[in-house]
């Protein structure tokens, strides 16, 4: 049976008859539920009963995988929904997909126990996240989430990291990165070969005051390094700093710091 949403949109409900009216009252109560939840979600619901059948599903998913919506509604199986989605290119591409449904419907075999956790990776380039579990009333829900942009972005970060540190890797200047937490977020090979701090310094987070007892000897009498564990702790202030440095070989540095947003 359909039931309108508020929008004008529709959400796909099949139940089969009760012989009982206690189930059904709380069959009704479950859709009543998840109705008011999921009706204008973007995230989408499908549940299917023990025997592989589908329930209930809110309009997302029917727009998520550009479906019509009145297919829905005539409950039909996992099978028959695999079979369209994949007609349809809206299932990623699989070496045996018979294998691949197979795999699905073992999830049935212990409901209680079912878990499925997967990304589908469309055809159209699209990124869908797929969760199923047990739900209260037996069989199983799974609900989907395109994750597209928030993969894009991921990606989008990682790639940005990658350049800003070849950037500062290619620099002449050294440079470290402190977290408020005073860790090493990322010191370039210039940096390391200045302070003498060995090749694989920057293999793992070492905290501020540990790179100033190491750098002790090659510092001398000066404060840089009493200056910088100052402007990280917050007690010497966030306001930038630049200066002369005096090295106890007899070189000269000028050096810099400066607060990140």
């Amino acid at each position: 049976m359909p039931i309108a949403a508020a929008d004008g949109d529709t959400l796909a409900v099949a139940a089969a008859p009760t012989a009982t009216p206690a189930p059904g009252a709380a069959l009704n109560r479950f859709v009543e539920t998840v109705t008011e939840t999921f009706a204008h979600l973007r995230i989408g619901l499908a549940i299917y009963d023990s025997e592989r059948r589908l329930t209930l599903a809110n309009p997302a998913v029917a727009e998520l995988f550009g479906a019509d919506p009145a297919w829905f509604a005539a409950r039909p199986t996992l099978r028959e929904t695999l079979d369209r989605l994949r007609e349809a290119r809206q299932l990623p591409e699989q070496a045996n997909y018979p294998a691949w449904r197979a795999q699905l419907f073992t999830l049935f075999d212990d409901v209680a126990r079912a878990s499925y956790e997967e990304r589908w990776e469309l055809p159209d380039g699209r990124s869908i996240h797929v969760l199923g579990r047990p739900h209260a009333l037996g069989g199983i829900a799974f609900i989907f989430e395109d994750v597209t942009e928030a993969i894009a972005m991921q990606r989008w970060r990682s790639t940005a990291v990658e350049v800003r540190r070849a950037t500062l890797d290619a620099l002449a200047d050294g440079v470290v990165v402190l977290g408020p937490d005073g860790q090493t977020r990322m010191a370039n090979p210039a940096f390391v070969t200045l302070w003498r701090l060995g090749e694989r310094f920057d293999d793992a987070p070492r905290h501020v005051s540990d790179i100033a007892a190491a750098c002790r000897a090659l510092i001398g009498d000066d404060p840089l390094w009493t200056r910088i564990c100052g402007a990280v702790s917050g007690v010497g202030g966030r306001a930038p700093w630049s200066g002369r440095v005096s090295l106890a070989n007899g070189r000269a540095l000028m050096a810099r710091i400066a607060p990140m947003p």
